[in-house]
């Protein structure tokens, strides 16, 4: 698989969030019929939310990777606590 990474931006390691965001909890994009895909992980230093399209089947576009405020700290609980 081959990534697009955007220019690297709030110290978030976007090369180690592309390896590993499909993995991640899934978050509804405001838009539902937006291509974009945001999911919200862990990294090495901490929770990231990574926003992404499938540029096709081989290619993913990281478009945005940075550390998640509070509330999407949460939300990050939450799906870990379903997951139990």
């Amino acid at each position: 698989m081959r990534f697009m990474l955007n220019k690297h931006k709030d110290g978030v390691n976007t090369a180690a969030a592309a390896q590993n965001h499909r993995s991640w909890a899934r978050i509804t994009a405001p838009a539902s019929d937006s291509l974009l895909l945001v999911r919200i992980g862990p990294i090495s230093r901490g929770l990231v939310l990574v926003v992404w399209t499938q540029r096709d089947e081989e290619t993913t576009r990281i478009i945005s990777a940075r550390w998640a405020n509070q509330h999407e700290h949460g939300l990050y609980q939450v799906y870990r606590n379903s997951m139990l």
